[in-house]
């Protein structure tokens, strides 16, 4: 039986070869669908928004379902550090393409906000008062 990961995986890969063919067949360079922001996307961009993080997809997947179960994400599930140096480098209409639900898109860079900044400084010790003699 195959996985879900892998099922999403085939269905993401349908999806752009039906894109691209779609692209082809019709001599047209530029998809019409409209954004949340009225710019027409064209296949290239899809494109570089998906090969920037396509190697994290599937953890990423992995990790909206987690948040969609109500799982703890800060000890149930943890994305790459590698994976989240991506996410957070997407450029902004990259997002609406990938992740359209504004929901999970601010879990996620929030998410992975946290995990790029590390630990927080520990804080500098304080100094000892010197002693009163009275």
């Amino acid at each position: 039986m195959a996985s879900a990961s892998h099922i999403n995986l085939s269905l993401l890969f349908i999806l752009a070869a039906s894109m691209a063919m779609l692209a082809a067949s019709s001599n047209v360079n530029t998809i019409q669908t409209q954004t949340s922001y009225n710019n027409k996307i064209d296949l290239a961009t899809f494109e570089q928004c998906y090969s920037s993080v396509s190697e994290c997809y599937d953890e990423i997947l992995i990790f909206f379902r987690a948040l969609a179960r109500g799982l703890s994400l800060d000890t149930d599930y943890n994305i790459a550090p590698s994976c989240c140096s991506a996410v957070m480098d997407l450029h902004q209409k990259c997002w609406i393409l990938l992740f359209p639900d504004p929901f999970y898109n601010f879990e996620l860079r929030t998410f992975c906000a946290r995990q790029t900044q590390g630990p927080a400084p520990a804080p500098a010790p304080v100094a000892a008062a010197p002693a009163m003699s009275v």
